[in-house]
């Protein structure tokens, strides 16, 4: 257990206001980006892309939830998240990509998910530089992993450890835990 993620609300893709409460009890997987990013953040979109459809049938997939937030929240709205959404193929129904305003985003991003921001740039071209981690969090808000989004192997250590935290979140014996669905 690396840390804790603190209570927080923003605004999803739909417009509709998403934070701890709706991903109560699900285990997700998070990362941060923002649309206009020509870097990291398209190869991040589809490999969270591709863990949504490797994940989909997942015996425990209803408790899972993938989580993008924007740090370029001025430029982001619901409306610009919902086109890129759809232009990665994200199944919305598992998938929020959130905004909100820059200082919530910068509290949650450096100070409690420990994945650095640098908004030294904002309200140019390039308004925030970023890590390129992707978060695991379990089912208690409890921050269980970073791994690099673009490292293979950090993608399968994020299977692993995502095994480990379902089997808690259902009280199995990780050992028991069928896995069966990644073959």
């Amino acid at each position: 257990i690396l840390g804790t993620v603190p209570e927080f609300v923003l605004t999803d893709q739909s417009g509709a206001a998403l934070g701890t409460k709706q991903l109560a009890s699900k285990v997700w997987i998070a990362n941060f980006m923002f649309t206009r990013c020509t870097a990291t953040c398209p190869a991040q979109t589809r490999e969270m892309a591709a863990l949504q459809k490797k994940l989909k049938t997942h015996p425990l997939g209803d408790g899972i939830r993938f989580v993008s937030i924007s740090v370029d929240p001025e430029f982001d709205t619901h409306e610009v998240l919902s086109a890129y959404a759809e232009q990665y193929g994200a199944d919305t129904k598992t998938w929020s990509l959130l905004t909100g305003p820059r200082e919530d985003i910068q509290q949650l991003s450096p100070k409690e998910v420990f994945l650095p921001i640098n908004d030294s740039s904002a309200g140019g071209d390039t308004p925030i530089t970023h890590s390129s981690k992707f978060v695991l969090v379990d089912a208690y808000r409890r921050i269980r992993g970073f791994y690099e989004a673009s490292a293979a192997d950090e993608r399968d250590k994020l299977l692993s450890d995502l095994e480990q935290v379902l089997a808690e979140r259902k009280g199995v014996p990780p050992a028991l835990f069928d896995t069966t669905w990644l073959e």
